[in-house]
């Protein structure tokens, strides 16, 4: 990296850059050891070793500023094209984290050609401000970009975590880029040297660097959390919610003061004959399959789940029984329509359902219970929806 320019007084300092550079990359050797750590315990991730790998290649590219035995700009240029191709790796891990469509022409042209710009700058001659304003309008264009990639990503389950991430990325880029515009006036802001502008990039890039690896920890470990949560209530072989997540929704539903829920408690027709004959893999199969159409037929507002063994539950919101039997009769005519193929072999798939309906948390357990002896109807001649004889309210006062 090349003095400043005669004329120029170099800003007086409190710390060498040597020292700051040490510093910085001890940081960063740390960080990128946290993450690492956290990528190995958990490795069903995909992106948190890159962004391991990206966070050691920046810290190198301070650790080779500090081997200096003179002015030299090979220095410079080897600093210079860890960083970006550290930011690069970082983008890719955060876009490969968050299952984001990375920008072609960012990882296919724009760091690349940015890379050979720098290689190719020190036995060219440029002069010596094209260098760190090169380097530091591809950082800054690619750290904004991956802040900005985050933050739109479907980050529901782990949405603090994401803007712990992506604010210190987006702030560095756009700390590097007000950085370049002052240097259009100011050209020492850009100079190589121990100046207050380096300085003031190298405290920055200390401070966001520690947020977003701590952020990136917590993207981890908030979607562990939520994974873990989703195992419990979600059924892992139809991928629909369990019994518990289920009563929780009726309960739920109640609090949103609705003009109360039908529910329509659904068993598959002679599954057990499926098992015996064609294996428990194509009883599997089956089950998938009814789970597949059932939320394609069945209403956005609804919810369906399984509810244990062969049976499932469709809760319908703001919905009375007349028209929860239409749309359970819907569904069954459109899965006994559509025979389950598996190997070559057509297995017809049916079903029984009991129809329901509730108003209050006190009616839950009986409406239930109604929905229950329904389906005990329909099971008797199969293939049919049966609505229960009484309503939990009908129950309510009959038990009074």
């Amino acid at each position: 990296m090349p003095p400043p320019p005669v004329g120029v007084a170099p800003t007086p300092i409190l710390f060498s850059l040597i020292t700051i550079h040490l510093m910085m990359g001890i940081t960063l050797f740390l960080q990128a050891v946290v993450i690492t750590v956290a990528a190995f315990l958990i490795t069903r991730y995909a992106g948190a070793k890159l962004a391991a790998f990206g966070t050691f290649l920046l810290s190198a590219s301070y650790f080779v500023l500090i081997n200096r035995s003179g002015p030299d700009p090979a220095d410079g240029i080897y600093a210079a094209i860890l960083s970006l191709l550290g930011f690069g790796a970082l983008y890719l891990a955060i876009c490969r984290f968050a299952s984001v469509r990375f920008s072609r022409l960012l990882v296919y042209a724009a760091i690349p050609l940015g890379v050979v710009f720098i290689a190719t700058s020190g036995p060219v001659g440029l002069h010596p401000l094209t260098l760190p304003t090169v380097t530091s309008s591809c950082i800054a264009i690619v750290t904004i970009t991956t802040g900005v990639s985050l933050l739109k990503s479907d980050n529901r389950r782990f949405r603090v975590a994401s803007y712990l991430t992506a604010a210190p990325m987006i702030l560095f880029g756009l700390l590097v880029a007000f950085r370049l515009v002052i240097s259009l006036v100011l050209e020492e802001a850009m100079l190589p040297g121990p100046t207050a502008p380096n300085l003031i990039a190298v405290m920055a890039l200390f401070v966001l660097s520690f947020l977003w690896s701590v952020g990136f920890v917590l993207l981890i470990n908030q979607r562990l959390q939520t994974d873990l949560d989703d195992l419990a209530r979600n059924d892992a072989l139809t991928e629909l919610k369990n019994r518990r997540a289920m009563r929780e929704s009726l309960e739920a539903a109640l609090a949103t003061r609705s003009d109360g829920c039908a529910i329509v408690l659904i068993d598959l027709d002679h599954f057990k004959h499926v098992n015996d004959r064609y294996g428990h893999a194509a009883g599997d199969r089956v089950l998938q399959t009814f789970a597949e159409r059932a939320l394609q037929t069945t209403r956005t507002q609804d919810e369906i789940g399984r509810w244990g063994g062969e049976e499932f539950l469709l809760m319908l919101r703001n919905t009375d029984v007349i028209e929860a039997h239409q749309i359970a009769e819907r569904l069954r005519v459109e899965i006994a329509e559509q025979p389950v193929v598996l190997d070559n072999q057509e297995i017809k798939l049916t079903f029984s359902a009991g129809v329901s309906w509730f108003d209050d948390e006190a009616s839950i357990d009986l409406a239930l219970k109604a929905a229950d002896d329904a389906l005990y109807k329909a099971k008797e001649s199969r293939n049919t929806v049966v609505v229960a004889e009484a309503t939990p309210l009908d129950r309510r006062l009959s038990s009074a």
